[in-house]
């Protein structure tokens, strides 16, 4: 077949009446985009895998020839298509013979369609073809129809779905909107369903089933984007997968993208700069939040049972996700800044620029790698994190990238990264009656916890996520966990175990601990990442955790 244009010619022979009504309404665009197998409409050969393609054709055919192809191939019904979001699969079929298509329509089953095949007259074999290529065009702003004000050229796009990488003509929408132009033409993909890469004149977009597909990947199977884009690759072309389009880099950024706007609509934020902290995280239901789920007569409980309104909070370092010492974007930033799990990224930085030299700390106890002791490496060592010590969820705000340890670098004021986290992560919860912490070297990191908090209220410096307030934390029951006890000297095994302190019931202090086993296979993806990248996909990561437990806590 090598006309450039495609003659779409109705068989009233072949249809009913109640089927041909059907033909002509619109099928939505996204699931008609992102099909990959034709279907048996009852009136030509059927073609599966599992099925010889050839089989219902060796009776009528007695040799193939360039005039005569043994086998007809699908294309969808209408040669243009555009429908809402996630809607629908490419529908009917159409018979390709002779150069010319003739459409055969079902009138309940949905052929997912995104290929056909031809005969290669010269080389007698059959080969796969897009859509594009048999000269397809997909029509915006009109449900499938030309717009009247369109130009009479097309855009050779590329769209990747599911299915695969393929060609495809585009051709845009020209009817002016309220200001005299025409509506951009990213705006008009995304009516299509489809994701641009740029924003100003996309060449390549992305189906929202391909942007849903590879975010659950992400989260529940730790797939990469390159793996995930060579899958479709192979998918397109398994034979010589590198001859199709290379799209991975267009995909990291509209991945990203997506990703961020998605988590603002469902937090029903406005996508913009400086947003305010936490805003885009799920909070843990069970954990005490004044005004929302608490006593309203809280204040006036005895002291003897604060604990029921207390925090169970618990903090770790995590030397599992680092950052590789590389050459890295000097203006990549995370979109997310200060608005997910980790603290506003500017304040760690002021807060740590600002500190003058201290001398080291020396451990009382143990000499734990937590403090410096252990062999360290990369651009970040590692990350701490902040969550609730009974539901595991993550607290926002409460992670802080860390440089040798958790006590930061030996320049730098002791436990100074964690201090960060600690105020960031619990500053909403500065009113309540009681915190129980637990933190595995608890026993060092409060020798001159009040002395450091001291000094970071009395800075008066100003930070976007953080509203200082010259008060102290609340009465505070610091613990170990359990498993990491036994690591501890004798005198502080009974004084920080949660087997003997006041109101922690059975909570065993390593929450965290199990936070980072799923986080650490993340780390694998996200240590070769540039500095805001890496934030963003664990700010996502992190947030896709704490929603699943909200929806299995009442289980």
């Amino acid at each position: 077949m090598h006309t450039s244009t495609a003659r779409i010619v109705k068989s009233p022979s072949k249809l009913s009446p109640s089927k041909s009504s059907k033909s002509k309404s619109r099928v939505p665009l996204l699931s008609r985009l992102v099909g990959s197998s034709t279907q048996h409409n009852g009136a030509g050969p059927r073609l599966t895998p599992k099925l010889d393609p050839f089989a219902s054709h060796r009776q009528k055919l007695s040799c193939p020839s360039p005039s005569n192809p043994p086998v007809p191939t699908t294309l969808p019904e209408k040669a243009s298509i555009c429908q809402q979001v996630g809607e629908g699969q490419f529908g009917p079929t159409e018979e390709v013979q002779h150069g010319q298509f003739r459409a055969e329509t079902e009138s309940r089953k949905k052929v997912k369609t995104n290929h056909t095949i031809e005969w290669d007259a010269e080389h007698q074999f059959w080969v796969r073809r897009s859509l594009g290529h048999l000269g397809m065009v997909l029509e915006l702003g009109h449900g499938g129809a030309r717009c009247p004000k369109t130009l009479a050229t097309t855009r050779k796009m590329t769209v990747v779905h599911e299915h695969g990488v393929w060609p495809m003509n585009v051709r845009f929408c020209g009817c002016p909107e309220g200001d005299g132009a025409p509506n951009p033409d990213a705006y008009q993909l995304l009516g299509a369903g489809l994701w641009p890469a740029s924003w100003k004149q996309p060449l390549t977009a992305f189906s929202m089933s391909v942007m849903r597909e590879f975010h659950l990947l992400s989260v529940q199977a730790n797939t990469n984007a390159y793996d995930y884009f060579r899958y479709l690759q192979r998918t397109t072309d398994n034979i010589t997968p590198d001859e199709t389009k290379d799209r991975y880099r267009e995909f990291l950024t509209a991945f990203r993208e997506f990703s961020y706007l998605r988590l603002c609509k469902r937090n029903g934020e406005e996508p913009r700069r400086e947003m305010e902290a936490g805003c885009l995280a799920t909070l843990c239901p069970c954990c005490p939040h004044m005004g929302i789920n608490m006593d309203p007569k809280w204040q006036k409980r005895k002291v003897c049972d604060r604990f029921l309104d207390a925090l169970f909070h618990a903090v770790d370092g995590n030397f599992v996700s680092n950052q590789k010492d590389k050459k890295m974007d000097g203006d990549d930033f995370p979109l997310t800044l200060g608005a997910g799990y980790f603290a506003n990224e500017n304040d760690v930085q002021k807060f740590i620029a600002d500190l003058g030299p201290f001398k080291v700390e020396h451990s009382t106890c143990h000499k734990f790698g937590a403090m410096g002791y252990a062999g360290h490496w990369g651009n970040v060592s590692g990350t701490v994190g902040l969550s609730c010590a009974r539901h595991m969820f993550v607290l926002p705000g409460g992670g802080v990238d860390l440089q040798k340890g958790e006590r930061a670098n030996p320049w730098v004021k002791r436990f100074a990264n964690v201090d960060f986290a600690m105020v960031s992560g619990l500053h909403r919860f500065m009113d309540l009656p009681m915190h129980v912490s637990a933190y595995d070297i608890n026993c060092q990191y409060r020798i001159n916890f009040d002395r450091r908090m001291e000094e970071f209220r009395t800075r008066g410096m100003e930070f976007a996520s953080i509203r200082i307030r010259l008060k102290y934390f609340p009465w505070t029951i610091a613990g170990v966990g359990k498993f990491h006890l036994p690591a501890h000297k004798a005198s502080c095994r009974y004084k920080y175990s949660f087997r003997y302190l006041p109101g922690v019931g059975m909570t065993d202090g390593e929450a965290v601990e199990r936070i980072w086993a799923s986080l650490n296979t993340l780390a694998l993806r996200t240590r070769e990442m540039a500095s805001g990248h890496r934030h963003d996909t664990i700010n996502d990561f992190q947030n896709d955790m704490n929603v699943r437990r909200v929806h299995g806590i009442g289980e």
